[in-house]
């Protein structure tokens, strides 16, 4: 298809596109959309920028904010590899695509529903770079979020998340801060960005850290491997 993109037909209609050269879900419902499953370096806390402190068991960390594609771990570049096998059916079509060596993303959509349910598969993460890696899925949107996500607490009521805020005191982002790290909450099972017109839900069947960081994104980390702690 044009620009590696192949649409998905189901109950007659245009249900989704995805992308067969950098993966993920390009379009959903008529909405564009992308998805990129990619990894943070994990600090190892030898950095005067990281005070010390290395990613660990029970702290995220990493060195910056860029990301990596999984199939650059011995070079880390931005090279993506994915293959893409698509299976069509009256009931159900499957969209599975493997991103690199150690990663995967399958996508079913299923007739008579307007949700698509996402298997993902990550690992054995590979340390032999001596890199800690810690995977996301990112789902960037046409949605108008201006820093603002949502998130529930133990799956009641939704928390209302400020990218670079805290409603109780004066974050200061200039000393100390990590901004990757600073802006990931808990999620028992939904994250959600929403507009007057669009609302994306990120509905999750186990307990996860979630994160809005651009306009119209979120993502989830997925898994970590790390060499410190």
């Amino acid at each position: 298809g044009e620009d590696g993109l192949v649409g998905i037909v189901q109950d007659g209609k245009l249900r989704a596109q995805v992308n067969v050269t950098s993966g993920g879900l390009a379009s959903l419902q008529g909405v564009a959309m992308r998805q990129d499953l990619r990894w943070y370096n994990s600090s190892d806390g030898d950095t005067a920028e990281n005070s010390g402190q290395a990613s660990g068991a029970y702290i995220f960390r990493p060195n910056s904010s860029h990301t990596f594609a999984l199939d650059s771990v011995l070079e880390l570049n931005d090279r993506t590899t994915v293959k893409t096998s698509i299976l069509e059916g009256p009931l159900i079509s499957e969209i599975h695509q493997s991103y690199g060596f150690w990663g995967s993303v399958s996508t079913r959509l299923y007739s008579g529903v307007d949700y698509v349910e996402q298997e993902w598969t990550v690992g054995p993460i590979p340390i032999a770079d001596g890199l800690g890696k810690e995977v996301i899925l990112k789902t960037s949107t046409e949605v108008k979020s201006e820093g603002y996500f949502y998130t529930d607490a133990n799956g009641r009521d939704m928390q209302e998340r400020r990218l670079n805020f805290r409603p109780s005191w004066d974050l200061n982002t200039s000393w100390g801060f990590n901004p990757v790290a600073g802006n990931y909450y808990p999620i028992n099972s939904v994250a959600t960005i929403k507009d007057s017109a669009l609302q994306l839900a990120v509905v999750t069947d186990r307990a996860q850290g979630a994160a809005s960081l651009g306009e119209g994104q979120v993502e989830v980390m997925l898994h970590r491997r790390l060499v410190r702690d």
